[in-house]
């Protein structure tokens, strides 16, 4: 789903909930990009059966299950891989702001290798991230 058009405070105080921003985005298309993405084994399209024009994903039945399985499994590679997506995602549609990078720099831990700046150089640490546009 699309992120909550919410600018984060900077820094954001320890504990605070950090929201990327989506001003400049084309929501729909920011969420097609995040669903054919694949996050630690977990296609965007085993989950949703497609994107809202609000940017808003339709969750299949099992999705809950899906992701909380795959989270179980493998949380910080999951929440790394994920965070990835976004940044790609963001940069792609034109919309990764200085909030963002900072959103990200906040939110990735000292184990997820993302580059808040751009988009991930090598797939996911370990091949868990692909992006394949199917537009």
């Amino acid at each position: 789903p699309a992120l909550a058009q919410v600018k984060p405070r900077l820094p954001a105080p320890p504990g605070t909930e950090v929201r990327w921003e989506v001003d400049g985005c084309d929501l729909r298309d920011l969420c097609e990009c995040k669903l054919n993405g694949e996050v630690a084994g977990l296609k965007g399209s085993d989950i949703s059966y497609g994107c809202l024009d609000s940017g808003y994903a339709l969750p299949k039945d099992t999705a809950a299950s899906r992701v909380a399985e795959v989270i179980s499994q493998n949380k910080s590679g999951y929440g790394c891989d994920l965070l990835k997506l976004s940044v790609f995602c963001h940069k792609a549609m034109g919309c990764l702001t200085e909030v963002n990078q900072a959103a990200c720099v906040q939110m990735k831990g000292p184990a997820c290798d993302v580059d808040c700046s751009s988009s991930p150089r090598r797939a996911g640490g370990g091949g868990a991230f692909r992006w394949r546009p199917e537009r």
